[in-house]
């Protein structure tokens, strides 16, 4: 498995969202984190606790699949894991809160990327 950094930057700086923003595909942690969408916000609030609930049902359904190798089994359930400790968790206390992201409203307001840069920044006050 990559570093700690390596996979973060796999979950929040590569994958870009299918939806588009001012005509750039964004990144799915600001869109979710941001506010910009109310529906989306409500959806947040409503299903990231349900997916939470039931990750023990989801690592046990990926270590029932048996063409998977124990490689790709422990591959699946580690970006899920950070998938939801580093996207959806944090989306989520921004919509409970109300408190939304500054920055990732700024980057869709302005149509300007997450880059590595932000993520650098970002990564660095999570080791702090």
């Amino acid at each position: 498995m990559p570093s700690e950094k390596e996979i973060l930057k796999r979950v929040l700086l590569f994958p870009k969202a299918a939806l588009t923003v001012k005509g750039k595909k964004v990144s799915y942690l600001d869109l979710m984190s941001s506010g910009y969408v109310p529906s989306l916000n409500e959806a947040v609030r409503k299903v990231v606790p349900v997916i939470s609930d039931r990750f023990s049902s989801i690592y046990e359904f990926i270590d029932n699949q048996g063409l998977l190798s124990d490689v790709r089994k422990r591959f699946y359930k580690t970006m899920l894991q950070v998938r939801m400790d580093y996207i959806l968790r944090p989306a989520h206390r921004c919509c409970v809160s109300g408190k939304f992201c500054a920055a990732a409203q700024e980057r869709l307001e302005s149509g300007t990327e997450y880059t590595e840069k932000d993520f650098d920044a970002q990564y660095n006050t999570w080791k702090e």
